[in-house]
């Protein structure tokens, strides 16, 4: 975890990352029919690290009830199927 939002009403936002590297940021929200679904967050950040936590450091401050989550796994294939899981 690297930063504690509200227990019952804070969004989340996930850095991915694949074996310690190239991390990837993901935000849950509501897809059209209303089930929650994870989508990508600014490609352009993807594989730099100072850059992704300036970003959800600036989210933090605007929105402190942002939960931020780290999930470090051994492939992209388990990366999608544990987002895809959650959906």
């Amino acid at each position: 975890m690297l930063h504690k939002g509200d227990p019952t009403s804070g969004a989340i936002l996930l850095v991915g990352q694949i074996k310690g590297r190239d991390p990837v940021l993901f935000e849950r929200y509501p897809a059209l029919d209303g089930s929650l679904t994870w989508h990508r967050v600014t490609l352009s950040l993807v594989g730099e690290d100072a850059e992704i936590t300036k970003y959800w450091k600036a989210r933090t401050q605007r929105d402190p009830d942002l939960w931020v989550l780290e999930l470090d796994v051994a492939s992209t294939e388990r990366l999608d199927g544990l987002l895809a899981a959650d959906a």
